[in-house]
């Protein structure tokens, strides 16, 4: 079943906000996203503007790491090296670029299953495409990102021990994540550039 032209232009408005958003931090503050309930919004727009990409939620994600060590998926963290060192899904790799997920990546095969995640989705989903035309078969998104994993109560972890802090990327999009999990660092008007 095709989509709507109605849905079609739906989803375009939504990417296209989202893409604004990510350029104004304030919009998306502006668009009503400013409290942890509001990531499924959100989540919503980076699946529309990402629509080839696929997504694993955190949910889904969690009881694919309970399989043994063989069986899990390839974790590629797309944060900064700041957001990475306050707390990490365990096992992940950070990889921000397409070149650093393609190092990570050296020798596995085509069709591992790899899930990619950043703060919200957006980062990641970018880098999950690339990956897609590189010619990586399976690769997912995390469905709202860290945020969605850490405001669900999942587990993260500094140096290899479980800690109860996520960066919170800025000031204005920290605002999807639980008030009890932001870390506190320095934090700017300005998002830093997202991976390219």
């Amino acid at each position: 079943m095709k989509p709507s032209s109605r849905s079609k232009s739906r989803r375009r408005q939504s990417s296209a906000l989202l893409s604004l958003a990510l350029i104004s931090p304030f919009l998306g503050v502006a668009l009503g996203w400013g409290k942890p309930s509001d990531l499924p919004k959100v989540a919503e727009a980076v699946a529309d503007r990402f629509p080839d990409v696929g997504e694993v939620t955190p949910a889904a994600l969690e009881q694919e790491l309970d399989r043994p060590a063989d069986a899990r998926p390839i974790l590629l963290d797309v944060r900064s090296p700041e957001e990475y060192a306050v707390s990490h899904l365990a096992g992940a790799v950070r990889a921000a670029t397409l070149d650093g997920a393609l190092a990570a990546l050296d020798g596995t095969p085509p069709d591992a299953e790899i899930v990619v995640y950043c703060a919200v989705g957006f980062r990641s989903a970018v880098l999950a495409e690339k990956l897609q035309k590189a010619g990586y078969t399976h690769v997912r998104n995390l469905r709202g990102a860290l945020f969605a994993w850490a405001n669900s109560g999942r587990p993260v972890v500094r140096d290899g021990h479980p800690v109860d802090q996520v960066h919170p990327y800025d000031k204005n999009w920290g605002k999807l994540l639980r008030e009890d999990l932001r870390a506190e660092v320095p934090t700017t008007d300005q998002p830093s550039k997202p991976a390219s």
